[in-house]
């Protein structure tokens, strides 16, 4: 049902004249004529007597007066919310992050954000790090830090924050603890502690080692740092993560070596391409 016409009805209903009614509908009484005449039809019912001096209201007119002044009410009260609730958005942001985030430069940059900014409603969400073309949450409210090997395609907009790369994490111990530095192919005969496919290191880590001419046997699939390094303290294996990821929560009894071949990969606050809200906007300008 159009709110115009009811709108159009309310106010003949009140005036119980044509040039004032189009005078407060901001129309002309042609139209007021054709709107009443027209809700009249659909409503399958009169809803005022004319002649030639004056403008009643029929009895059914009296009878659904009321329930037009509810719609439209209501009707205004929706857009009003409606814009509470845009005004809302705009003021809200989501950055959805890999775990990983407190390792880099991003954590610190998401917190002076907060402190420059308290109006924006700041959400931060963990998520493992997928593809971004199988992401369904970005929108204009939306952030995804994350770990990139290959920069995004040009329907993505982003901002590097930092980079890394993998090293050999082996116990202080091992054969090999020594090296300034580890070609793949010689760790083909190590029994494996890596992380799972959803953490998007376990690819790239294939990849290095196939091209070193081996597939490594992986002992381990879970998406836990922790866990890992303490399996290789008690002697279970060796790994290959990310240098920064393990900064400073070394045991004593593990060492890490750069190895060769390598993969770069570069930390990202990624979003859609497109209009944004304000909140996003604010952020993407606060990045250096």
């Amino acid at each position: 049902m159009d709110i115009q016409k009811l709108e159009t009805f309310i106010q003949l209903a009140e005036h119980l004249n044509y040039s004032k009614a189009a005078e407060e509908t901001y129309t002309t009484q042609g139209n007021v004529s054709k709107h009443i005449l027209a809700l009249e039809k659909e409503l399958t019912v009169n809803l005022f007597n004319r002649s030639k001096r004056q403008v009643t209201l029929t009895a059914s007119g009296h009878e659904l007066l009321p329930y037009a002044q509810e719609i439209v009410h209501q009707a205004h009260l929706m857009q009003e919310k409606a814009a509470q609730v845009k005004q809302r958005q705009q003021h809200s942001l989501t950055i959805y992050t890999i775990p990983t985030l407190i390792n880099y430069p991003a954590l610190e940059k998401i917190a002076t954000f907060r402190n420059q900014h308290p109006e924006v409603n700041l959400l931060l969400k963990e998520t493992e790090n997928e593809p971004l073309s199988a992401i369904r949450f970005f929108d204009e409210n939306t952030l995804f830090f994350t770990r990139l090997f290959q920069l995004p395609e040009h329907s993505f907009d982003y901002k590097i924050v930092d980079q890394d790369c993998f090293v050999a994490v082996l116990p202080a111990d091992h054969p090999l603890a020594e090296e300034k530095e580890l070609s793949l192919e010689r760790l083909e005969r190590e029994a494996f502690l890596l992380l799972g496919k959803e953490t998007g290191l376990l690819a790239p880590i294939l990849q290095l080692c196939q091209q070193s001419g081996f597939t490594p046997e992986n002992n381990y699939g879970g998406s836990r740092i922790d866990l890992i390094l303490n399996m290789i303290a008690s002697g279970l294996g060796i790994s290959l993560l990310m240098e920064k990821t393990i900064l400073g929560k070394l045991p004593e009894q593990i060492v890490y070596i750069p190895i060769v071949p390598n993969k770069l990969s570069h930390l990202c606050f990624v979003r859609k391409k497109g209009p944004h809200s304000t909140a996003n906007d604010l952020f993407w300008q606060s990045i250096e």
